[in-house]
């Protein structure tokens, strides 16, 4: 604990003297995911002990010691609501750069505008679609005969998996191994179907995918399905990953009406201005 809570001291410093650069904010994405694992086994713990007091009366710790009562998991409360509050600490320094980052590539300001559960959802073709947690869902996986849905998709790490089949990817690979086409024509195919960056260019509204994809989001079918997510996200305990899924939600929502008013956004227009993210000194007392 004291080891995270000083390299927050640390960045939240250099924020207010010199601001974060592209490994700054690499190093804390690194340390979210790490105080994530802390936590989930710190729930999975705390859920151990709990049942174990409402089932048998006492529980026994890892190290041997007895607890006999909700008084005795305090600490471990505690220490769990601390670790939460460093992730959102973290968040809150990652989020303030990834909105005044010197450079955003191209390709990268195309995947964070578009929704790759909506890419899925567009060629799923059973009726068995599982909402986990956040934006985590769990679709039959469209690249082998799966009978039980393997394929979990995670909307804000633009991330796929198959526990099946193994394969993976985010929203380009998954057009790429789908549609059988190559990178740079699903990075264009994207461009089409969400209106990015499309100054110039033909913008084939009649091709055979951009008509696939548009009207299934443009569905009502898939509002229903975001709002249900959303609804069942906030609802969940606040952490960083509920945080970014409503921001991914959000963003997804404001696409649909986008497209629906054939508003284009172009990547130069959301150019940072400033090099490096600053802001006045947080105060973390």
């Amino acid at each position: 604990m004291e080891e995270y809570e000083q390299l927050l001291n640390e960045y939240a410093t250099k924020v207010f003297y010199e601001g974060l650069d592209i490994q700054d904010f690499k190093e804390m994405k690194r340390i979210i995911y790490r105080l994530d694992d802390i936590t989930q086994n710190l729930k999975a713990k705390l859920k151990k002990y709990q049942f174990g007091l409402k089932n048998y009366g006492l529980a026994c710790t890892e190290h041997g010691r007895l607890l006999t009562s909700r008084e005795d998991l305090k600490p471990l409360r505690q220490e769990l609501d601390d670790y939460l509050q460093l992730q959102l600490d973290f968040f809150s320094l990652t989020l303030g750069f990834e909105k005044n980052a010197l450079y955003i590539r191209p390709t990268e300001f195309v995947k964070r505008n578009t929704s790759l559960i909506h890419l899925v959802y567009t060629n799923n073709q059973s009726p068995r679609i599982y909402k986990s947690a956040y934006d985590r869902f769990s679709f039959c996986c469209q690249f082998h005969v799966d009978r039980h849905p393997s394929m979990e998709v995670v909307d804000h790490e633009q991330q796929f998996h198959c526990y099946g089949c193994g394969i993976s990817g985010d929203a380009i690979q998954y057009l790429q191994e789908y549609e059988n086409i190559s990178s740079p024509s699903a990075i264009h195919l994207l461009k089409e179907i969400y209106l990015i960056d499309m100054e110039d260019k033909d913008i084939r509204y009649q091709h055979p995918l951009v008509q696939k994809y548009r009207k299934s989001l443009l569905s009502p079918e898939f509002s229903a399905l975001l709002t249900v997510g959303k609804t069942r996200a906030e609802t969940l305990p606040d952490c960083y990953r509920k945080r970014y899924a409503l921001m991914k939600y959000q963003q997804t929502f404001r696409s649909i009406e986008r497209v629906q008013e054939k508003e284009t956004i172009y990547y130069k227009d959301n150019l940072p201005k400033q090099k490096v993210y600053r802001l006045p000194f947080p105060n973390f007392d």
